[in-house]
Order: structure tokens, then sequence, then C-alpha cells
């Protein structure tokens, strides 16, 4: 019998829709909670859908999502944006303190959370930058010199310290957003007072800064168990859309041992499950590798087949659910670039990436998925 897992959606992105397919042909009955109409909700590779409408109540939501795990024996969750891992982080930790119905607390529905999420003890600390610089120091991983600032004076005395450039972003936030590099006082000032004074910035969300590490920024998706990486790989990106900060839209493949093991090291320090993605910079001098920050989730390559990029993280996932021997990958193939769909294919669909310098890939075997791609407008 197929295992089963619910693919959690509150908003509509790119790369999630790719993952039910990825997550089936591992083995995988795949069913998904998600908004109407979204890209998501295309794919053929599902076979129990339920939809999220406009501003649902959050007790609707848990409701739901007990549904999948007690009535159709979903075995795992994984929650595919920022939105929905706040979401399902804070719902955990309520029904881990029992602050919900007795019916959220029942062991078997926690034995689900616990297969689908970091330790308890880390919900709160994954969602802010600063918390994952201490677990990842604490953990043997070098971090670029960071402070949590009150005010703009605390963001220059650390650019005092250590000079410029100095890194100001919000301590809680994705994709890049207000991550901007400052390399003189003048544009620390007025960065920091645009950060400070933005709307979509809430109040309580610090703003850091961060010393500037000069290297390659690099990924490293993954996926755990138990704290334990069952397939990774380091990937660099040559494209994003939207530039420069965006998700990835073309990315090579490369061998950097040292990203493996500080990767794993951040991995065992929260007992993660499920997927991620930890992303480091280089540094150009030492080669030393730097822990930037880890986003929850999957990210989109993480649907790919071993015989694109030479692992299949889907597989090795499966097979820890199931309690199966873990299967041999040949490992990454390292050298290799991925353009991915539709990603590059809305960046420039004149790319060269797109014809003859890359492996591109496309959901040919999901034609709705495919259509509504070609019909969305990003």
């Amino acid at each position: 019998m197929p295992r089963r897992v619910l693919v959690f959606a509150m908003l509509d992105w790119l790369g999630a829709a790719r993952l039910p397919g990825g997550l089936t042909r591992a083995g995988f009955e795949v069913g998904v909670l998600c908004p109407k109409s979204s890209l998501i909700s295309l794919t053929r590779f599902v076979s129990r859908r339920a939809e999220v409408e406009g501003r649902v109540h959050v007790r609707e939501l848990g409701l739901a999502i007990h549904k999948f795990v007690t009535k159709w024996g979903a075995q795992a969750i994984i929650a595919t944006d920022d939105q929905s891992v706040r979401y399902l982080h804070d719902f955990a930790a309520q029904c881990y303190g029992k602050t919900l119905e007795p019916q959220f607390s029942e062991p078997g529905f926690l034995t689900v959370l616990d297969r689908s999420l970091p330790a308890g003890k880390h919900l709160q600390s994954l969602s802010t930058k600063s918390a994952m610089h201490s677990i990842a120091e604490a953990a043997g991983v070098s971090v670029p010199p960071v402070v949590v600032t009150k005010g703009v004076d605390d963001a220059l005395a650390h650019a005092a310290k250590w000079g410029y450039p100095i890194v100001l972003k919000p301590d809680r936030g994705s994709a890049g957003f207000g991550v901007t590099i400052c390399r003189d006082e003048r544009g620390l000032r007025s960065t920091y007072q645009e950060l400070a004074s933005h709307p979509r910035r809430p109040a309580d969300n610090a703003i850091l800064a961060q010393v500037y590490i000069t290297g390659q920024q690099v990924d490293y998706p993954f996926v755990a168990n138990s704290g334990k990486v069952l397939a990774g790989l380091t990937k660099y990106k040559i494209h994003a859309h939207p530039a420069p900060l965006g998700p990835s839209s073309v990315i090579e493949i490369i061998d950097e041992p040292s990203i493996d093991q500080s990767a794993g090291k951040v991995v065992a320090a929260l007992r993660y499950n499920s997927f991620g993605s930890v992303q480091f910079v280089i540094e150009a001098a030492t080669k030393q590798p730097y822990f930037l920050e880890l986003n929850p989730r999957p990210v989109p390559i993480i649907h790919a087949p071993q015989e694109l990029v030479g692992i299949d993280w889907c597989q090795a996932w499966h097979a820890a659910i199931a309690g199966e021997t873990p299967p041999i990958f040949n490992g990454p193939i390292v050298g290799r670039k991925v353009a991915l769909f539709p990603q590059e294919w809305y960046r420039d669909r004149n790319s060269r990436f797109l014809h003859y310098e890359a492996v591109h890939d496309v959901p040919w075997d999901d034609p709705a998925l495919l259509q509504g791609y070609l019909n969305h407008r990003p």
C-alpha cells in the first residue's frame, strides 16, 4: 500500500505545484490542501484534494489537516510556502502544548507532526534568522558576525567594528525581501530608514546588521529524517527570477564537501524532518563556508528525479517513512546545469539555457499543470 502524504499550500507558488509529481513517482499517494484555482490544484499527481478558501479561520485549517491524517491516513505533512510553514509550525506548537481540543493531541496525530517537522523546541527558532544563526554557531558552523539592532545606531556601531559592506535584512523574511548590501554610512542610514518604515515589515520584525562575506552563495536542498540528511546536493544560482535575489531559474550542481558537512551539522542540531534548504556563502579568500539561513520547506528543485540531478529527494524520504532500505544514488551530477520550468521560461523565453546550455525541466507528463504554467501571469 502506498504511503500517503499531505501537501499543504496557502500561497500559489510556482515550484510547489511540481512536488506532487516527484512524490508520486517516488511511491507516495498524495493529497493536497490548497487554494482554489491554484497551480498545484491542476496537477494530475493527486488522489485527494481539499481547498483553502479566502481568509479561512486557523481552526478550520487545523480541522482539515486533522481530517487528512485521521480519516484519509496521511502519514506526513509538507508545507510548501512561507505562510503554510508559519501556520503549521504555530499549529504544531499548540498541539504539543495541548492548548487545543484533545483530538489535536492524540498520540497518532502527534506522531505525524513529529515525522513532518523539526524538533518541537526549534519550531519557533526557524522563524527568525537570528535564532538560526545561534543554532548554527552552537553546532560548530561558521556564521557571519551579525547583530539584532534596536535602531540605526546599533547598525552603525556594527559597521564601525567590522567595516563595510554591511548587509541589512529583516529578521523574518524570505525570497530576498529587504536584503540590502550597504557599502558606506550614507547607504546604511537610508536603507535602515527604508526597512524600518516599510509597510510590509511588522514592528516586531527586527532588522539585522550582518557582515558581508565576499564569495559564492550556494544552497544545499536536502531531505532529512530525525536529524540525518537522507539526500542533498550543493548548487549555485546562475540566474534568478525576479533578479537579483529572487528564486533560482537556472542552477548548476557543484561538488563542495564542506557544505555537505556544515549542512549536516545544522540539520542534526534541529533534529530536522522532511525537506528544506540551507544557504551558505563560501568565502573567496579562505574557501570557508558561512551559514546564512535555512528555508524549512521544499525548494523548486526538490521534485527532480535521479536521472535529472543524480539523487532523488522524494525517493529517499519515502524509503525512510516506509522503513525500507535506503536507495543508492550515484551521487549529484556535478557540473550539470538545470533550467527550472517555468521560472527560466518566465525570465527569458530566448534564454540559451532553454535551448542548449542546460537540461530543461518541463512537466511534459502533467499536461494540465503545464498548460496552467503557460497561462499563468507571474
